[in-house]
């Protein structure tokens, strides 16, 4: 018994337990008024907080047993399931454009021995570049720009190639700068011809006759060239005329010019004629009141007679032979090249140069073009 200084007393009753053969004493403490009565001998699954613990210990082990034997094993990705979303589906990338040139910033990148300001090497059938020197950087195409002149004309004209057209005295007073193969005023060609003249002798009056036959004046016909590079996807390329004169906004590039010469290339007659060293034909014209031919024959006066003309042979090392091609001068384009090759097994490559200092310049990096980085 206790005694408290606010009067209270506190009993508390010890009581001894019978000795048991299989128990030890076991002395229990009564708290009258402020503690509960302690429980004997509670068993452990007789607690329901230790039960939840331990229940959810087991749970954890077995979760992480599992996931240990599911990494361990190996899946087949065919019988994954890629879980779905609201999420709508990415776009799809837009296919590439098949007719640019493709593999710039992979191709060599020209460092020495070419020493026209621009240069491009490419397959052919791949439109894969090889070799480039400021391939995307703006140039002017001076002569090249008749490549474009032809796919127009073509478009237009190809379901009357044998229609004779008459160089007027209109057409033979027009850009009296431009080279002239020596076609007389009245004399008749048919758009075939013109065509043949305008790639192998790069000849004004008969871009010209195209021009008029296609769209009746230049400007007309070089809004045609201007869409027509549209729907090659040419986006830093413009003309302004079909002869390749030089104006600040007749420009492209080394690569869209490729792309150009590529898609003329596809174009069989197109092929014939650029790889032609001569053409052989027959203009009307008349006389007195009666028809009558005269023999004319357009040599490949650009590629070939730069080639001759520097003492360069077609005929390469390594079995590369230069066909075919088409050449172009202005001041301000420098000397300018598109031309066309054959390696040993008959594969094609196309070469744009540009801005060369002479046409000696332009044919010798055209053949170490062509050498150097065909394998």
């Amino acid at each position: 018994m206790e005694h408290h200084d606010d009067g209270k007393t506190m009993i508390i009753e010890v009581k001894k337990v019978t000795e048991s053969p299989t128990k030890e004493d076991d002395i229990t403490l009564t708290h009258s008024s402020l503690f509960p009565v302690k429980p004997k001998g509670r068993s452990f699954f007789q607690n329901p907080i230790t039960l939840a613990a331990a229940l959810l210990i087991l749970l954890i082990v077995a979760v992480f047993v599992l996931m240990s034997g599911i990494g361990n094993q190996s899946v087949d990705p065919s019988e994954t399931t890629v879980p779905t979303t609201d999420e709508p589906n990415p776009p799809p990338l837009p296919p590439e454009n098949p007719h640019h040139i493709g593999g710039i910033s992979e191709a060599a990148h020209i460092t020495s021995g070419v020493r026209s300001g621009f240069a491009l090497l490419a397959e052919v059938d791949s439109l894969k570049a090889v070799a480039v020197k400021n391939a995307n950087e703006i140039m002017y195409p001076a002569s090249l720009t008749k490549i474009m002149t032809f796919l127009v004309a073509y478009d237009k004209l190809s379901d009357r190639l044998d229609k004779q057209l008459t160089l007027t005295e209109d057409i033979k007073s027009q850009y009296p700068e431009g080279s002239r193969k020596g076609i007389d005023m009245g004399d008749l060609l048919t758009v075939e011809q013109c065509m043949y003249a305008m790639l192998l002798e790069s000849d004004t009056d008969a871009v010209l006759m195209l021009v008029e036959e296609a769209a009746q004046n230049e400007d007309a016909f070089a809004a045609l060239m201007n869409q027509k590079a549209t729907e090659l996807g040419l986006t830093s390329t413009h003309f302004t005329n079909a002869n390749g004169l030089h104006h600040k906004d007749h420009y492209t590039t080394p690569a869209e010019m490729a792309a150009i010469f590529a898609e003329a290339l596809k174009n069989e007659l197109f092929h014939t004629i650029i790889t032609a060293h001569t053409y052989v034909t027959y203009l009307g014209y008349y006389k007195d009141g009666q028809y009558t031919t005269y023999r004319m024959t357009f040599f490949n006066s650009t590629l070939v007679k730069r080639f001759e003309q520097n003492q360069l042979s077609t005929s390469l090392a390594g079995g590369i032979t230069v066909t075919g091609g088409k050449t172009g001068f202005t001041d301000e384009a420098g000397n300018c090249q598109a031309a066309l090759a054959t390696d040993a097994d008959g594969k094609e490559y196309l070469a744009i140069l540009g801005h060369a200092p002479s046409s000696k310049v332009s044919a010798t990096d055209t053949a170490l073009l062509f050498e150097d980085y065909i394998k």
